[in-house]
């Protein structure tokens, strides 16, 4: 009997993501590979594709869609289904996880006439609950990675075949992805693969052996379209997998599992891929959660509107389901939270998702609440184009600034924090100090310069008190030195009323305060000092090149990411892209200080330098008491 081979490759861009980039991916991966796999009669797969890019390669190519088709007829694929979005399912909602189950089944029957039997679970993040979830949705098996078996305690030699699992009565088949296979598949000569390939049928005789893992990687990630097509690594695999038929059959899973009994019960614990647990600091991808604020943003958010869909009697919509795309919620080998088109992504989806209930069920202008889980509480303030959240515990500062007609987060930027892959950046570096051209050629020198942190989140409205004599050089260094109580310590909330709130620490009153197209931010420091205080607000209009993007003052022009001090007077940044303009005043003031923040993060193409927005700091006299900080949010009738 012929030992089972099940190659299970998985297809998904984030919702929303830009067009360029589907259309590379689609040429470089998706297109090539079912390609030659078409040209192998013999040879069954089993793919997945996410719903929003299943839907893509619809409409802009269906040809695309004809071959699935032809393979499906013969009998040689088999579709997986999912999460219509890619959540990761486990952290959201139970209506939202059977909507998004639903939406890539009715997609696969509207598209193919079929009912997908298994299912991809993103980024194989599992937690018990997910057995009985996708079971009741009629999911019969999924495929989890070969570090969960392992930690259900079957040892890595014993590791093929499938296996059972059941919560709360209702069961599915899980079925192990091989290591090996995934780290060698396509990156490893086939004179390695093979032969591990025939040793596990000799060893297990009529089992399987399964490999999951990104089409992607079969010609877009960095070098190996070169490599897989160009220098034949994939004809060759094919080559050597048809020569060796006799002891190696490709299957659908669905066939075998059919055919072949479970090799008993397992319970696995909470897990992901090891690499992925490695990026979460935990056994838990919910680690990303706790590790970055940012993404726990995204997340208790997403939560507090289902919360008040399900209040107002609304199904999630389409954009709340969107918002729950997991690219954005942690990073990796590529950039993922890191990216701000992503979060921008994120934060429209929810906003809009905003307006739709809010049109049901009118908010208050003003809620108190734990909006992060954390004990901690948020104060929202909203007006007919604002809504702006405040954390008193956060040094008093805004965590988010919304320009509600445009579903826009003006902040929208991430803390610049040490990453283990920043160690590498150093060692390569290290390694070639002349920064020469080769293999070990170091990343551009401008990177390395680039690798500073940041004491505090980006907000809007942070207090800086200073002492005197500080400069432009000394906030682009990080040397500020300002008190850290009033910069980033618990505030009181005073009182509040619909249009602003009262915050108090020892020796200063602040007040933040909404109005039509304005959010205001006073402080009255209420003790003399010769101390230089400074108020700080972060804005990222995404695009520091683009001609339409940038800043004005006294009457000149800047790039978006322009570095430098001005003079008083009114700041404004524009966005033509999305049609707005943020106006910033602070009277009595004598600078702006603009520095850009950028990231240094993983991409595709090895390390790069993201723009994360800019800081803009105005800035007062030594001993200063009173300092007011206005931002005001407007459409720029010349874009419309």
């Amino acid at each position: 009997m012929a030992f089972a081979f099940a190659l299970a490759l998985h297809a998904h861009q984030p919702a929303g993501n830009f067009d360029a980039v589907l259309e590379q991916t689609y040429r470089t991966s998706y297109l090539p590979f079912l390609q030659a796999a078409s040209r192998r009669p013999w040879l069954r797969l089993n793919l997945h594709f996410s719903g929003f890019l299943l839907d893509w390669l619809a409409e802009r190519h269906p040809e695309y869609l004809d071959l699935l088709r032809q393979l499906l007829a013969s009998g040689r694929l088999e579709l997986l289904g999912g999460g219509y979005y890619e959540p990761i399912l486990a952290v959201i909602p139970a209506s939202h996880q059977r909507a998004q189950l639903d939406l890539l089944r009715a997609a696969l029957e509207r598209h193919f006439g079929l009912r997908p039997r298994g299912a991809w679970l993103a980024e194989r993040v599992w937690e018990p609950q997910v057995a009985s979830l996708l079971a009741r949705a009629g999911i019969e098996f999924t495929i989890l990675d070969d570090t969960h078996f392992e930690l259900a305690g079957i040892p890595t030699s014993d590791l093929h075949g499938y296996w059972r699992t059941e919560d709360q009565g209702a069961g599915l088949a899980i079925v192990p992805s091989n290591f090996f296979l995934r780290q060698a598949l396509p990156f490893r000569p086939v004179a390695e693969s093979l032969p591990y390939l025939r040793a596990a049928a000799a060893a297990h005789p009529g089992s399987l052996l399964t490999m999951g893992d990104d089409l992607e990687k079969f010609g877009s990630w960095p070098h190996t379209f070169e490599h897989v097509y160009r220098g034949g690594w994939l004809e060759q695999f094919f080559d050597a997998l048809e020569l060796h038929a006799a002891e190696i059959e490709t299957v659908l899973l669905s066939s075998h599992l059919d055919r072949n009994p479970a090799r008993g019960l397992r319970y696995v614990p909470t897990a992901s891929y090891p690499e992925m647990m490695q990026w979460a600091g935990s056994s838990t991808w919910r680690g990303f959660l706790a590790k970055y604020p940012e993404a726990n943003l995204l997340h208790k958010t997403l939560w507090d509107l289902h919360r008040r869909f399900e209040a107002a009697g609304l199904a999630p919509g389409a954009d709340l389901l969107a918002a729950e795309t997991n690219d954005v919620f942690w990073h990796g080998w590529f950039g993922g939270l890191y990216s701000p088109h992503l979060r921008n992504l994120a934060f429209t989806h929810l906003l809009a998702a905003d307006a739709a209930v809010s049109a049901a069920a009118l908010p208050p202008p003003l809620r108190r609440f734990n909006l992060l889980g954390d004990g901690a509480e948020i104060v929202e303030l909203r007006s007919d184009s604002l809504r702006c959240l405040l954390a008193p515990a956060l040094g008093g500062t805004l965590i988010e600034l919304d320009w509600l007609p445009g579903n826009a987060n003006i902040i929208n930027s991430i803390q610049r924090k040490p990453e283990p892959y920043h160690e590498d950046l150093r060692r390569h570096a290290e390694s070639n100090p002349a920064q020469l051209p080769g293999p070990m050629a170091a990343p551009d020198a401008a990177l390395q310069e680039l690798l500073v942190y940041d004491r505090f989140p980006p907000h809007a409205g942070r207090l800086y008190c200073c002492p005197p004599g500080k400069s432009f050089r000394d906030y682009l260094a990080g040397s500020l030195d300002p008190d850290l109580d009033l910069a980033a310590g618990r505030y009181t909330v005073d009182c509040v009323s619909p249009a602003r709130v009262f915050l108090d620490r020892s020796g200063v009153r602040k007040e933040v305060a909404i109005a039509g197209d304005s959010c205001t931010c006073s402080v009255e420091l209420t003790a003399a000092s010769d101390r230089q205080p400074m108020l700080e607000c972060v804005a990222n209009l995404l695009a520091p090149g683009a001609p339409d993007r940038g800043l004005e003052h006294g009457g000149a022009r800047r790039r978006l990411d322009w570095q430098g001090e001005l003079g008083p007077g009114p700041l404004e940044l524009f966005d033509g892209w999305r049609g707005f303009r943020i106006a910033l005043a602070a009277p009595a003031a004598t600078a702006w200080w603009v520095r850009p923040l950028r990231t240094v993060s993983q991409a595709e193409s090895g390390f790069e330098a993201v723009y994360q927005g800019s800081a803009i700091m105005a800035v007062w006299p030594p001993g200063t008491r009173r300092l007011r900080l206005e931002i005001k949010i407007f459409r720029d009738p010349s874009h419309f």
